[in-house]
């Protein structure tokens, strides 16, 4: 069977409370034929607009191309994988890399509204900003890999191992300069960034990339934990 990708993270009202929670590859076997559109994975090459990407994504894609079906860019924003204005069999070849697992970009929307995109799939270490990070790491079964983390998140919960990560800077203001020096020391490759309305998480993004750094950012808005966590664990997933 094909691999599609969703969390499973209380679905019906997530909330992030530290418990864990699998990362499932597969549908079940006794799932509908219909898609349901949820609008809660905010990434590049979701064309139908559900919790998965997988063939049904690629399925919607070629109608596209082929001329059987309009690009509705409304309804189905992210059925452009790459993320370069137009649906060509480029999309469907970076889509199906996703599928396999295989080394590419993945592109999704941040929670500035604009586009971002990481490593795929994840290879590293992780560093965290703020508890909300810490937790999700935690729900997302990746904590082992967290080694350094935001004040703010070592003080607020007290995960197992709290005390074995290093720490990135005071509350969850981290500088991008800490944050590239942890990509050296410790491996990270992969920031999950503080999304509040301050710029932090924003300030950094620029700076890493300025700086010519290969570590990702992960920010997607909070302000809906499923859709929070649902395209969080696409992004990460390995």
């Amino acid at each position: 069977m094909d691999k599609k990708i969703v969390a499973i993270a209380l679905l019906a009202a997530i909330i992030i409370t530290g418990s864990s929670a699998a990362i499932l590859l597969t549908r079940d076997d006794g799932s509908s034929d219909g898609v349901t559109e949820t609008g809660r994975v905010l990434v590049y090459g979701n064309a139908n607009n559900d919790d998965y990407l997988d063939e049904r994504d690629v399925e919607a894609i070629n109608k596209i191309i082929d001329g059987d079906e309009l690009w509705d860019k409304v309804k189905y924003p992210f059925a452009d994988t790459n993320a370069d204005g137009r649906i060509t069999e480029d999309d469907v070849t970076l889509l199906k890399k996703f599928i396999n697992n295989e080394d590419c970009l993945m592109y999704y929307k941040d929670t500035w509204g604009t586009t971002s995109y990481v490593h795929y799939p994840l290879k590293g270490k992780i560093g965290v900003m703020d508890w909300r990070q810490s937790d999700l790491a935690v729900c997302l079964n990746i904590w082992d890999d967290v080694v350094a983390c935001g004040t703010a998140g070592m003080n607020d919960i007290k995960h197992p191992g709290f005390s074995d990560k290093a720490i990135y800077g005071s509350g969850y203001y981290v500088d991008a300069e800490t944050v590239m020096q942890s990509g050296k020391d410790l491996g990270v490759t992969c920031l999950l960034a503080y999304t509040g309305s301050d710029g932090t998480a924003q300030e950094v993004k620029n700076a890493l990339l300025k700086s010519g750094s290969n570590i990702d950012v992960i920010a997607v808005d909070r302000t809906d934990l499923r859709v929070m966590t649902m395209t969080t664990a696409t992004l990460i997933y390995r």
